[in-house]
């Protein structure tokens, strides 16, 4: 493959003129000596103009020298005429460009030239016997010097320039013999390397100096020599593999040109290599052929991802028209561009046929059997349809049963609370709460295994005290038991857990289903439930029911954990949804843990369960519990005046949700829908919002994305006050903005709750105690200080009186002043502690 693919050749990469070094080294070197010649030139050229300074000054100080001996006779004999004759002697020498003869009077005897500069210009005074007679001037003429100088200059460039050009021809030609032949040699191993073969450069064909790179290029010749034979080698194997694979696998260029063919395509085209390489498809097929593939082809590269077709060729050659099942990728360099295409196809000719004859045969098979399957798609159709119509029934029950069981269960409860109910009212009102709590659990044994078949049951794991849980639900069943005269057993071992991480509620529906049933079928005998637990990989809990009643045939076993099936032969045994089991089953599942059951007819039953546990501490347990039993008094001193919106189309929770907060003291306003909600937000602008899910008009998903895109809808607090049993429904009103939420039927310490996470509102609470004692009220003079002074002193009189409907009747008013301080007398006087009332009212009349 490398002898006919190679990666640059490809992509036609320009070759670069390399740079000369013999010509860059040519080139310094005589920039080098050109300047050390010009330095040397110039230091000459420097010393012989010195040299002429000092001859020139030495031929002055000679003039001074003969002037005086020549001029002092003539000045001391005043003779004008030999001053002129010397003068005119000298200056005829063409030595002077100018002279000066004066008297001792600086008259001018004789003058010659005109005076130069004072630099240029010799003066002397001419002396006999030490005193001056005379003087002269004298200026030489310099043109023999600058003739000299200038003559020295043109030689010492002229001899510059020689020298330069000598050098620079020795060292062409040194190089030349010096560098050109050892590295031509170099260069030529280098090629050799490079086309694959392996050089040896003996050390006589190069110098000393040039060792260590020969040494290096001897090396890699070697290196390459073994890389280039493992590259065969793994070429080989690969053109090896590549031939024996069942598939036609081929390389193109980007031209559409082919690369490299194996055995399986040279075959199919009787061609061989050579024939191949070089050639495009219009070769191998015809016009129409070639042109889909060089379509496919182009959407390759330009996409630059694999793609996978079908593809119907038709050879030129055999005029055999096949088809495959193409796979094309391209082939990318270093620098990430695609250089060619590596295509892989795989006959599919006969599986086509294959499958065309078995479509016929499956085309006659469904005309056959369509007529039979058409009462199964009509059954199946009306069973999806039911389903789907029992889920939505389910949902929708989820909210129009629970709606009106919150109003029954929160007004009840509200009504219970109220002291002043006689007993007959409150014993009714205590029927009609635990039965509204009776239905309330039935439909939520109906939405739970709704719940269950959607698969939308989860786990809500908290700590808990297992045993308070088994205490309440034993000391529940032993009253059916013993309405039936049957005895109830408790049979716990030492190692069985008290404080657990779990999910309280479901373990709890677990035992009150498994000893209702055991209650329910068992008519003499007792039932008995063993409680222990064993390590198997981690702590699990051993649960098992027994009873002494019927027990359960082998047949009816295998149906006892489906859902709706009831089995009993007396009358009642029949009562109920017949979901307990089932339930169950799944509770246990989903806890991780197994359900099974023992029976044997006429002598009684077993139900095991085995469930994972997780151990905690009382700590823990008490940490969550803290603060559930309060009942609210009112709001703490020093709160804010929160106002509270409630938007809820239900009058009935209207005016339950208004009551509770109007009970502690905070404000409220009510609207219908959320469209009024949007509205009265912008207008009141409340701190917190109590949000009904479903309503007319628009509900409260709808408008708390509308107050949230509000002025201030950001920083309100939005509560969800839902009937849906769906989680997911509560993680849609998460996500559409709300910040919390308050399953119906609530406690009204939820709502309370809610309200301190959610604002951070403190309220006043009456602590349980545990020997039933009431609280105790700290009643102040100040607390009494805002009743009336005659609302105080009718109070005092009737506690004086021991008249408790006066007493009654008293406290009543003092709810239109402080509803807190009439809750805190009720309780003072519900225990008969009048001394406190009177003392604070005595107190408050001396303020």
């Amino acid at each position: 493959m490398s002898d006919n693919l190679h990666e640059d050749d490809l992509m036609g990469t320009p070759a670069t003129k390399p740079k000369s070094f013999s010509h860059e080294l040519t080139v310094a070197l005589a920039v080098s000596i050109t300047l050390v010649a010009a330095l040397f030139g110039t230091l000459t050229f420097l010393y012989n103009q010195h040299n002429q300074t000092g001859q020139f000054a030495e031929g002055a100080a000679r003039y001074e020298d003969n002037l005086q001996w020549l001029l002092e006779p003539a000045l001391w004999n005043v003779d004008d005429d030999l001053v002129m004759r010397i003068g005119i002697a000298l200056t005829t020498t063409g030595n002077f460009s100018s002279l000066t003869i004066r008297d001792e009077q600086q008259r001018d005897l004789y003058r010659y030239g005109e005076p130069g500069l004072e630099k240029d210009t010799h003066k002397i005074d001419i002396r006999h016997d030490g005193a001056v007679i005379g003087s002269a001037e004298f200026r030489l003429n310099l043109q023999p010097y600058e003739d000299e100088r200038r003559r020295i200059l043109y030689t010492t460039v002229g001899f510059a320039l020689l020298l330069v050009t000598l050098l620079f021809l020795s060292l062409r030609w040194t190089i030349n013999k010096v560098l050109r032949r050892p590295m031509g040699v170099l260069n030529a191993a280098i090629h050799e390397v490079v086309e694959g073969k392996s050089p040896r450069i003996p050390p006589e064909n190069t110098y000393e100096e040039f060792s260590t790179i020969v040494d290096s290029i001897n090396t890699m010749s070697m290196a390459v020599a073994e890389r280039e034979g493992s590259l065969r080698a793994s070429e080989q194997k690969l053109l090896t593999i590549l031939d024996n694979l069942d598939a036609y696998v081929y390389l193109k260029d980007t031209e559409g040109r082919y690369l490299f063919a194996n055995r399986k395509v040279r075959e199919l085209w009787h061609a061989d290599m050579d024939g191949i390489v070089g050639s495009g498809d219009d070769k191998f097929f015809d016009s129409s052929t070639a042109n889909n593939i060089r379509r496919n082809d182009l959407r390759v590269l330009e996409q630059g991802a694999t793609v996978r077709e079908l593809e119907t060729n038709t050879v030129t050659d055999t005029g055999v028209t096949r088809v495959f099942q193409s796979t094309k990728l391209p082939l990318r360099n270093e620098s990430g561009g695609i250089y060619a295409l590596c295509g892989i196809s795989v006959d599919i000719t006969e599986r086509i046929q294959t499958e065309q004859e078995l479509n016929r045969y499956k085309d006659h098979l469904e005309e056959e059997v369509e007529s039979r399957t058409a009462e199964l798609v009509l059954a199946r159709d009306a069973a999806e349809t039911a389903n789907k119509a029992k889920s939505v029934f389910l949902a929708s029950m989820s909210h129009e049963l629970r709606t009106p069981l919150n109003a029954i269960l929160g007004f009840s409860s509200l009504m219970l609370k109220d002291s002043g109910r006689r007993e007959v009212q409150r014993t009714h009102l205590e029927i009609i709460h635990r039965s509204g709590e009776h239905l309330l659990t039935l439909i939520n044994d109906v939405l739970e295994m709704a719940k269950i078949e959607a698969g939308k049951v989860q786990l809500e794991k908290a700590p808990f005290d297992l045993g308070a849980l088994v205490r309440e639900v034993t000391d529940m069943m032993q009253i059916r038991a013993e309405g039936k005269g049957l005895r109830l057993l408790l049979d716990q071992s030492s190692s069985f857990p008290r404080f657990i991480n779990g999910d309280e509620a479901r373990l709890r529906q677990i035992l009150l289903n498994l000893l209702s049933n055991a209650v329910k079928f068992t008519e003499q005998g007792g039932v008995t439930l063993r409680l222990g637990s064993r390590m198997n990989g981690g702590l699990h809990l051993l649960i098992e029911v027994e009873d002494s009643g019927p027990g359960i045939s082998a047949e009816d076993q295998k149906r006892l954990f489906q859902p709706f099936v009831q089995f009993g032969k007396q009358p009642g045994d029949n009562q109920g949804t017949g979901l307990g089991l089932s339930i169950t089953r799944q509770f246990v599942q989903l806890m991780g843990g197994t359900i099974s059951v023992e029976s044997t007819p006429g002598k009684g039953s077993i139900f095991r369960v085995v469930l994972p546990a997780e151990t905690t501490s009382s700590t823990e347990v008490a940490g969550t519990q803290n603060g559930t039993e309060d009942t609210v008094l009112g709001l703490a001193p020093g709160q804010p005046e929160y106002r509270i919106l409630i938007v809820e189309d239900q009058t009935e929770n209207q005016l339950l949700l208004r009551r509770l907060l109007e009970r502690v003291g905070l404000q409220s306003e009510v609207a219908d829908d959320g469209k009024q909600a949007v509205g009265m937000f912008q207008r009141w602008q409340p701190h917190l919002i109590l949000m009904d899910r479903r309503m007319p008009v628009m509900d409260g998903i709808e408008a708390t994305k509308a107050i949230r895109a509000l002025p201030g809808g950001q920083e309100v607090k939005i509560v969800a006050v839902t009937a849906s049993a769906f989680k997911e429904q509560q993680t849609e009103m998460l996500a559409a903005g709300m910040d919390d939420f308050v399953r119906k039927p609530y406690r009204f310490n939820e709502i309370y709750d809610c309200l301190s996470r959610q604002l951070g509102v403190q309220f006043i609470h009456e602590e349980a105690h545990e020997d039933g004692a009431a609280p105790s009220m700290a009643l102040t003079a100040e607390m009494m200080a805002v009743l009336p002074p005659a609302l105080r002193n009718e109070l005092k009189v009737a506690l004086q009186s021991l008249d408790s409907d006066r007493i009654a009747a008293a406290i009543a008013r003092v709810a239109d002043h402080d509803t807190t301080l009439c809750r805190a007398l009720s309780r003072i006087v519900e225990n008969f502690d009048y001394p406190v009332i009177l003392n604070a009212i005595e107190n408050t009349h001396g303020k």
